[in-house]
């Protein structure tokens, strides 16, 4: 059975960041090892509304590189009020913005084993996050990029 994997709408972008910053240029490198990964078919990569909607926002040029990975996602999770009330839950206990709480919880309830993101907010909260889940009898694990391609 594959791995299978929600990625934060970061995720996508940071290939195309600015690699000047070490860190940047590290979890770049990450994302691009991964993206082999998904193509290999290694990986089930599970998506949602919400990413597409957040993707379409980007820049014009951005957009046109990361349609590029997108053809790889495997699923697309559904939109759902058990979505909704997860999120607020989350919100509750780790006290991070509307949207990256929507993406937990759609990582969950598509029965992610894996949440990768290169946000610090939720990276420092994620104990807390994981946490909460389990009482929700999820399994999902958030990491980031560097960590996920270290022990993976």
């Amino acid at each position: 059975m594959n791995l299978r994997v929600y990625l934060d709408t970061n995720i996508y972008c940071r290939p195309f960041d600015d690699w000047s910053q070490l860190r940047i240029a590290l979890e770049a490198e990450a994302v691009l090892r991964l993206w082999q990964i998904v193509e290999e078919g290694k990986i089930t990569c599970l998506c949602s509304k919400l990413i597409r909607l957040e993707l379409s926002k980007m820049p014009l040029f951005k957009l046109q590189e990361v349609k590029k990975f997108i053809q790889f996602v495997d699923e697309d999770i559904p939109y759902s009020n058990d979505i909704k009330k997860l999120a607020k839950k989350i919100i509750k206990v780790a006290k991070i913005p509307t949207y990256d709480a929507l993406h937990v919880s759609f990582a969950a309830h598509g029965q992610a084993d894996l949440f990768l993101t290169c946000d610090d907010d939720i990276l420092r909260k994620s104990s807390n996050i994981e946490e909460l889940l389990k009482s929700e009898n999820s399994t999902l694990a958030i990491l980031n990029p560097i960590q996920f391609i270290q022990n993976y």
